[in-house]
């Protein structure tokens, strides 16, 4: 059985005309596990070197959902690693003829590294930087009037809807590009509250014109730019606005209105082409919104980050010291800074102490390296990209070690997943021959709070003066060899 909530034919995207709600075709929850289970056995083929096998499962994908870019663009892969050029390009074409988007994915995959110096692929890649674009300008238009079901007379039936039409509209996500998905979301919400106005009574607090804009805000993200969903939204809050809400929905949609005018191009300092007209809209409805609403923390990270993008160095650390011990027990907040600069807040408030027993029950904290050169590793054992980065660690471990060099591996394994007895025979049987803390708290460890974790391996270098050498990225891959090198030698 499949379900359709949209069935539309795909063909080549040339505008945002071409693009007007066609999406995939929303298959049943039985379809999705068969289609995830291909795409899985697909890769595990390929990288245990059955190519030809793996092109044969992804071109069953493709058969159970022919409108998705999805299978398209992992067959151009297969196809890559298999030294089959042209076969590649062409796949690769159909998946941008169904919607792909993301130049930066096709660029960085290793997988098409045979074919991305082509010329062809360049074109292809201008393809879908265009498909991104007319994406945007359709996410502009926001909500769709989509009509509500006639058939859902009450609260329960509105429920039973609701929780079915999510559970097919989260599951169809693997079949969609990242825009597909907005504006499967987006005609979802406008579903969901075309019911719930027409079920007012049942709902008395319900205010249209602010779920409106709740619904926009929500797909808008943290770490990218949000092009026309940021035009969307503002739009939305315009409108309500104009209606003079309360206080509280005045707060918010303001609110709301200073997030969509900084991340519409999500500049990133002082430099960008928008930074100016980007930060002054928002700093305008920004101060619109009263002192003491739940929005304020938020808002104080986002005036600091506007005062890191300008380069403004008086008294700012003093101010991410000051912000991050007013907000340090509101967890949201700080996590809401650390996605805007937690690299510019660590150094502000660096050292961060540690104070805690290793596994071996004796006593660690920064002063237990003095002297020492200490890479500060948060990870955990169910981490893929942290078990990525243990060649790189031991090696550099092995190599350095009589040299001052020393690791500190913070697990933030949940103790109710794996013990303490596991937990060392895991790290013995990868050789991690260096000190681990294990308090079994996961990411409530008090550790991960003063260190502002929310995302796992997060690597800190500490030199043996105690200051902060480096941190993230910097320490990952070779990268670690290469500043240990310059750093021990």
């Amino acid at each position: 059985m499949r379900i359709f909530l949209l069935a539309l034919a795909i063909p080549a995207f040339a505008n945002p005309a071409d693009l007007a709600a066609k999406l995939p075709q929303t298959r049943a929850p039985e379809v999705i596990k068969e289609f995830n289970q291909l795409v899985n056995e697909g890769y595990k083929t390929l990288e245990a070197g059955d190519k030809e096998a793996a092109i044969e499962l992804f071109k069953q994908q493709i058969s159970l959902a022919p409108d998705s870019a999805d299978g398209y663009y992992n067959l151009a892969c297969a196809y890559a690693r298999s030294g089959q050029g042209e076969e590649s390009l062409e796949s690769l074409s159909k998946a941008i003829d169904f919607g792909f988007e993301s130049v930066g994915r096709m660029k960085a995959d290793s997988d098409l590294a045979s074919v991305a110096k082509l010329a062809k692929f360049e074109q292809l890649a201008k393809r879908a930087d265009a498909n991104r674009q007319a994406f945007s300008e359709l996410l502009a238009e926001g909500l769709p009037d989509v009509k509500a079901a006639a058939d859902i007379k009450d609260k329960e039936a509105y429920e039973a809807w609701h929780e079915q039409e999510k559970r097919l509209v989260r599951g169809n996500a693997r079949l969609m590009t990242p825009s597909q998905f907005k504006l499967s979301n987006l005609a979802f919400a406008s579903r969901r509250l075309g019911l719930m106005s027409h079920l007012k009574d049942d709902f008395p607090d319900f205010n249209p014109g602010l779920e409106r804009i709740r619904e926009i805000a929500k797909l808008g993200g943290r770490f990218g730019a949000w092009g026309g969903l940021a035009r969307a939204l503002k739009k939305e809050a315009h409108v309500f606005l104009a209606t003079r809400p309360g206080a509280s929905a005045s707060d918010e949609a303001n609110y709301e209105l200073g997030m969509a005018a900084f991340y519409e191009f999500f500049p990133k300092n002082e430099n960008h082409p928008k930074w100016a007209n980007a930060t002054t809209e928002a700093v305008s409805a920004f101060e619109a919104v009263s002192k003491e609403s739940a929005f304020q923390g938020r808002i104080d990270a986002m005036m600091l980050r506007f005062r890191v993008g300008e380069g403004i160095s008086a008294g700012v650390n003093d101010d991410l010291r000051a912000f991050t011990k007013k907000y340090r027990d509101d967890g949201k907040t700080i996590q809401f800074a650390a996605f805007l600069m937690q690299k510019e807040i660590i150094d502000a408030i660096w050292p961060i102490p540690i104070q805690a027993p290793d596994v071996n029950g004796e006593q660690i904290s920064l002063d237990t390296f003095k002297g020492k050169v200490v890479l500060i590793d948060f990870w955990a054992t169910w981490c893929g990209p942290c078990k990525a980065e243990l060649p790189y660690m031991r090696a550099a471990y092995e190599k350095y070690k009589d040299k001052g060099f020393e690791i500190l591996s913070i697990s933030l394994d949940d103790v109710n997943v794996i013990d303490d007895k596991k937990f060392n025979r895991w790290t013995a049987k990868n050789k991690m021959n260096w000190r681990h803390i294990f308090d079994g708290k996961a990411f409530k460890s008090p550790m991960a709070k003063d260190y502002m974790i929310f995302g796992i391996p997060s690597p800190f270098l500490m030199g043996r003066n105690g200051e902060l050498l480096a941190s993230e990225d910097e320490l990952r891959g070779d990268d670690l060899d290469k500043i240990l090198a310059k750093t021990l030698n």
